[in-house]
């Protein structure tokens, strides 16, 4: 899944295995010789690598709406997307789950989750899912890597669901770390999503392990198990959206994230109040809810790393301590 691009350049290169001496004899041909053998990496080095972001690895099943004629029409794709976080965040493109209906995603243990989309980035192609389980639980989140340090010639592994497979990776070596498409290739070079050029502001990351429809989405890891990329594009090269880009938009989608939960906590607190204020519930029901936001409070706080949502999570935590006061008075 993706979009792609059909660049076909023509070139004729003339071998001659022999050549012809002054004295009109043929020249002797060089014996044949193998080409060198294309460095491979070792084994226990990718399966050490897989280990650590493989079991973060999600298949994306997206439904969306269309409406065409005074009809609706229902689509139904597959991309790939990798957990970045405990609570579950899942970190894909744009346009693979950037403008959708329902989200399911089928973990590496098979299991499959619903998934909400809590921020998305057209111009960057970046998407943030959150997972959403019957019940709050951990998730294997895998981590990014400094993109900077890339090198070209450096082996990568693209893991993802092409054609919608589970748990695929194929392997491959970084051709460039700042790919774009010249000029000379209009209108090609161009890429629009939802009216934005995605590529006045994305690097790709060329390389060359193969991706296909499906593969949209999935992270691009380097030897350490470390996300580098994310894979967007395929036209014979492949292209990946460098991790430092991924990564600034996934924070400020898990902060739009974090500061929606503390919305329906401050909805929690005062409706709380009003039932407390009310005299609607007594004794161990009004401690068992003020538990639950204590709890709930905890939970937000762990994941705000910016100020301002710190003050806030701080101040609502303030008034669960204060609510719970007036609990044990009730009592």
């Amino acid at each position: 899944m993706g979009p792609s691009r059909s660049l076909v350049l023509a070139c004729v290169v003339l071998a001659v295995p022999g050549g012809v001496g002054a004295d009109g004899q043929r020249a002797p041909t060089p014996a044949a010789t193998q080409p060198p053998a294309k460095a491979i990496a070792p084994p226990a080095a990718i399966d050490e690598a897989l280990s650590k972001v493989a079991p973060s690895l999600v298949r994306i099943h997206v439904v969306s709406v269309d409406h065409q004629e005074g009809r609706e029409i229902k689509r139904e794709a597959a991309g790939s997307g990798t957990i970045i976080s405990a609570e579950g965040h899942v970190l894909t493109n744009h346009h693979v789950a950037g403008r959708t209906r329902a989200i399911y995603c089928t973990l590496a243990t098979r299991e499959e989750i619903p998934a909400e989309l809590v921020g998305t980035d057209p111009l960057s192609d970046i998407a943030i899912l959150k997972l959403k389980p019957p019940v709050p639980r951990t998730f294997p989140a895998a981590h990014f890597g400094d993109v900077s340090r890339l090198k070209v010639g450096e082996r990568v592994l693209a893991l993802g669901s092409p054609l919608a497979l589970s748990q695929s990776v194929t392997m491959g070596i970084v051709s460039n770390t700042e790919m774009i498409l010249p000029g000379m290739f209009w209108p090609f070079n161009r890429m629009t999503l939802d009216g934005e050029d995605v590529g006045s502001i994305v690097r790709w990351i060329g390389h060359d392990a193969p991706i296909f429809g499906g593969n949209s989405g999935g992270p691009l890891v380097n030897m350490s198990g470390e996300i580098v990329g994310v894979n967007e594009i395929s036209m014979g090269l492949a292209g990946a959206i460098p991790s430092d880009l991924a990564q600034e938009v996934a924070t400020w989608a898990a902060r739009s994230d974090v500061a929606e939960e503390l919305a329906r906590l401050g909805s929690h607190l005062d409706q709380f109040r009003a039932l407390l204020r009310d005299g609607g519930a007594v004794g161990r029901q009004f401690d068992f809810l003020a538990q639950e936001l204590h709890r709930e409070v905890n939970t937000i706080a762990s994941k705000a790393d910016d100020a301002e949502l710190v003050a806030r999570v701080l101040e609502a935590r303030t008034l669960v301590e204060r609510i719970r006061e007036q609990v044990q008075n009730v009592e």
